[in-house]
């Protein structure tokens, strides 16, 4: 006799499932974006490589997840410094 996964058990199987497609998704997609603005200012954005403003939207509340589990990722960082070779002279 065959033992048959119990309806509670399946069902959560598939939350499960669905949870970790959602994950990996959102993981696949997303792009940090760093948008510089002046010397002393960094900002880093999200984008994401299909989807457009329905991904915005579906990955908004596992995004704003990730910036809280990863804020040196997203947050901003120190300023980049610009160096031009041509300051430097022959």
């Amino acid at each position: 006799m065959k033992r048959k996964l119990p309806e509670s058990g399946a069902i959560i199987a598939a939350v499960l499932l669905l949870i970790g497609l959602y994950v990996s998704s959102y993981l696949l997609l997303v792009e940090r974006v760093v948008i510089i603005g002046d010397l002393i200012s960094l900002e880093h954005s999200v984008t994401y490589s299909v989807g457009g403003e329905y991904a915005q939207t579906l990955f908004g509340p596992l995004h704003a997840i990730d910036r809280k589990l990863r804020p040196t990722y997203w947050g901003p960082s120190e300023p980049a410094i610009v160096v031009d070779v041509d300051d430097f002279g022959e």
